[in-house]
């Protein structure tokens, strides 16, 4: 009786290290004064019938504050990024409802065009990585708000 106990307790020990989840940190920080708004959006056109889709995210952080999500890898993983979905192509920063930064990746977006772009998370984000998983950190910064456009 003692030798099956023994063999069950191992079991669910062992079982226990292999249902272990890994998730990576996807971390906006928000370094300005002002209040932000992260909006990303796509369109969508259906080919079948020609109708747009559009589908869109909008994340608020406070002044000097930041936006943290996790993200499941593995079987069970998710998308990539600090939005529900992976399709999201565009994104404006709104800073006090005054300003705005308007960024657009095409279909590769985890490589954008832009020097600086909130979603190229492979090119722009600083990275820190433990043995199973890694933090994403981008930056919203006084310069972006100065380099903003004047909402019309």
């Amino acid at each position: 009786m003692k030798s099956i106990n023994i063999i069950t307790v191992a079991i669910v020990i062992l079982l226990s290290g292999c249902l272990k989840s890994y998730h990576d940190t996807y971390v906006v920080v928000n370094n300005t004064n002002k209040n932000v708004q992260i909006e990303g959006f796509t369109v969508k056109i259906s080919k079948e019938n020609n109708e747009n889709f559009i589908y869109n995210e909008a994340i608020e952080i406070q002044p000097n504050s930041k936006y943290t999500i996790l993200k499941g890898l593995g079987e069970n993983s998710q998308p990539r990024g600090i939005f529900e979905v992976d399709w999201i192509d565009s994104v404006n920063i709104i800073f006090n409802n005054q300003k705005i930064i308007k960024y657009k990746c095409d279909d590769n977006y985890f490589f954008c065009a832009d020097k600086r772009n909130i979603l190229g998370y492979n090119d722009y984000y600083e990275k820190s990585c433990g043995e199973h998983d890694c933090t994403y950190t981008y930056t919203i910064t006084e310069a972006d708000y100065e380099s903003a456009e004047i909402i019309k």
